[in-house]
């Protein structure tokens, strides 16, 4: 396998597990950036910025080091004690993120095709149930191979629809604008990372030298930034007319004829399903990790699936734009404290004054 294709894979996966309904649909564009009114831009240059740094970070340590899995990074990085919150915060918002994308899933199947919201996290479970049941291997290529799609397919709606609502005027933001457009941004950045961080420190196998950790991460921060500055500018212009919807950015594409409005569905949908995919193959794999491989502790692999996706399915009932507004958020002070650690060993590693003998303490 070739460096390109390892740092393609890598960005892919990157991209995938942070795009899920709550970016693509415009809900958390809206409420993280588009708010903040013609700041929100730059706080999504520097949202792109820390998630390609903070991915560079965790790639390249993990290669140096040679750490395997989640557990073991965050160990490693803090030691067992302090790690033990950080570790269960992001596991725990592993599995509120594949439920989210339950909830997601729902949503979008309710404002296209009017069906209930159980039909839709009905047919999502299933897909992600099949797709576990192929192996890592699978789990990794299908998000290699969709990324890119959803990526150029946003930049392609996004851009449209701008030169679409051109004409009309930018709405008044008034009391709306917050001053807070950089807090707003690093909040968003660090429950996306909670996650992301988990996936990026299970794929040591696909980074073969530094060179490989720094493409990667680069890569996949600069599609999240370039994908979030295309969908913005729509949401930007029609602000009014759509920010009551569960899925803002169908809406306003829905203006623009059938046909644009079932290509950006299956867009929207790839998004919930990777990052659903992506989200719950973390989760089980710290899941393996505490209650040991193989057996799963005593439980039958296909089994422990069937109950986490049963789980999801059952917590997706809170609804998808509660879990944005309201969930989301409570996982950034986790985030937060971690992307600063991360940086900081980060430097010291590369500095050579980063003591080893912190590992597993």
């Amino acid at each position: 396998m070739s460096d390109l294709i390892r740092v393609l894979k890598i960005a892919g996966m990157y991209t995938a597990v942070t795009l899920g309904a709550g970016f693509a649909s415009g809900q958390e564009l809206l409420a993280f950036f588009v708010s903040h009114g013609g700041k929100g831009f730059a706080g999504l240059l520097l949202s792109g910025a820390l998630f390609s740094l903070v991915g560079w970070a965790v790639l390249e340590i993990c290669h140096v080091k040679k750490l395997n899995s989640y557990n073991e990074f965050i160990a490693y990085i803090m030691g067992r004690k302090l790690g033990w919150f950080i570790e269960y915060s992001g596991a725990l918002f592993l599995f509120v993120l594949f439920a989210a994308m339950i909830a997601g899933g729902g949503a979008l199947g309710n404002q296209v095709f009017g069906a209930p919201g159980a039909a839709g996290g009905g047919v999502l479970i299933i897909l992600c149930f099949f797709t576990f049941m192929t192996g890592t291997d699978f789990v990794v290529k299908i998000n290699a191979v969709l990324a890119p799609v959803l990526v150029l397919g946003g930049i392609f709606i996004g851009v449209y629809t701008f030169y679409q609502n051109i004409q009309p005027a930018f709405f008044d933001y008034g009391a709306l604008v917050r001053h807070d457009w950089a807090m707003s941004s690093v909040v968003y950045t660090a429950y996306n990372l909670v996650t992301a961080i988990a996936v990026l420190a299970s794929i040591r196998e696909l980074v073969r030298n530094r060179a490989v950790a720094f493409a990667g991460g680069l890569l996949g921060g600069l599609s999240l930034m370039i994908l979030g500055l295309c969908l913005s500018l729509p949401l930007y212009l029609a602000h009014n007319s759509i920010r009551a919807f569960q899925i803002p950015m169908l809406e306003l594409i829905a203006s623009h004829g059938a046909a644009l409005e079932y290509f950006y569905f299956f867009i929207l949908a790839v998004a919930i399903y990777t990052t659903a995919v992506g989200n719950c193959f973390a989760f089980l794999e710290w899941f393996k990790s505490k209650s040991g491989l193989g057996g799963l502790g005593g439980i039958d692999k296909r089994l422990a699936m069937a109950i986490i996706c049963v789980l999801g399915f059952a917590a997706g009932q809170v609804g998808f734009s509660n879990f944005v507004t309201g969930v989301y958020p409570v996982f950034a002070v986790a985030g937060m404290f971690e992307i600063i650690v991360i940086l900081a060993v980060f430097v010291l590693i590369r500095m050579g004054l980063y003591n080893d003998k912190l590992k597993m303490k």
